[in-house]
């Protein structure tokens, strides 16, 4: 999957990021936590185009989100 990335905005001192497919919709959103952490969300999408599945806030360490 390609993804294009939203850019990084600093709000509050907390980056965070949002990437999108190539059809425009959000896929991942990702926010710094004052610890360093990068803490994510990602969503997933049927055929139909409709939100299927929306994980768990996590923090990425190689696929360890939770459905």
């Amino acid at each position: 999957m390609r993804l294009f990335f939203g850019g990084a905005n600093v709000a509050g001192g907390a980056e965070s990021i949002t990437c999108y497919d190539k059809i425009g919709r959000e896929v991942r959103r990702g926010k710094s936590s004052f610890q360093g952490d990068w803490i994510y969300v990602d969503t997933k999408y049927n055929r139909a185009g409709l939100v299927e599945q929306v994980s768990e806030p996590y923090k990425f360490t190689a696929h360890t989100y939770t459905w």
